[in-house]
């Protein structure tokens, strides 16, 4: 996900998949971010997957 993207008005809430744990894994920040940087894939966490209206993932919530 682009970090210059506008945040959606609205959220669509879905069950979390392994697909949405890989691309969040892939998801990498620069400078002090890092941190959030996973070094693992969060297929086993049970989680929401928050998509945009366009059915991007935009975040995730344990």
């Amino acid at each position: 996900m682009s970090m210059h993207r506008p945040w959606p008005d609205r959220l669509v809430v879905r069950p979390w998949t392994a697909d949405h744990a890989r691309r969040v894994g892939a998801w990498r920040y620069g400078g002090p971010w890092r941190v959030y940087d996973l070094d693992e894939v969060m297929d086993r966490t049970p989680s929401i997957a928050m998509l945009d209206e366009d059915g991007v993932l935009v975040g995730q919530f344990r």
